[in-house]
């Protein structure tokens, strides 16, 4: 079954990402590795931060799936409904023509998503991946040519790496 009819809403349980105390050593390790890209640091730094301190929550609480809404977005935002058959609606920044490698306006929204664990982890992998042990040139072109290096950005980034599908239709370039 797709996961949001899996979800059980009477069964949902919220909770606050807090940053307010000690960091794990993932998120240490993001931090030494991280370079600022963007003209809103530290936010930036914190916004790809955040996926660290849910997956480290969903760990300690035994959480497998879990609906992640950023505060802009629920208030802000009309909720998304997901199509029959859909595990997931992944939102685009931008229409296809304005998403292609080229644009250097990578950005795919994670704002409003359901995350599966295994699919973060996987995420978080590849983010620190991205800075380590040097920063990918897929960043570095980014920077100069459209410096706004974001979660987004990885989102983007992580998803042309893991479907075949979101890197045909957006001309992205794998090999890179």
């Amino acid at each position: 079954l797709p996961i949001a009819r899996q979800l059980d809403t009477k069964k949902l349980k919220t909770f606050n990402l807090r940053y307010d105390h000690d960091a794990s050593p993932d998120i240490l390790h993001y931090r030494n590795k991280y370079r600022p890209f963007s003209y809103h640091e530290p936010t930036e730094r914190r916004c790809t931060e955040r996926f660290f301190w849910m997956r480290n929550h969903m760990l300690a609480h035994n959480i497998s799936v879990a609906l992640y809404i950023d505060s802009d977005i629920a208030m802000l935002a009309k909720a998304p409904a997901l199509p029959d058959g859909c595990d997931v609606v992944a939102g685009m920044q931008h229409s296809a023509p304005n998403m292609q490698w080229d644009t250097v306006d990578w950005s795919v929204l994670a704002g409003a998503s359901i995350l599966r664990l295994d699919v973060l982890d996987h995420y978080l992998r590849f983010v620190l991946s991205m800075y380590d042990p040097e920063v990918h040139p897929s960043l570095l072109h980014k920077a100069k040519h459209a410096p706004y290096v974001t979660d987004m950005t990885l989102w983007y980034l992580f998803a042309g790496c893991a479907d075949e599908r979101f890197a045909a239709d957006f001309g992205f370039n794998r090999s890179d």
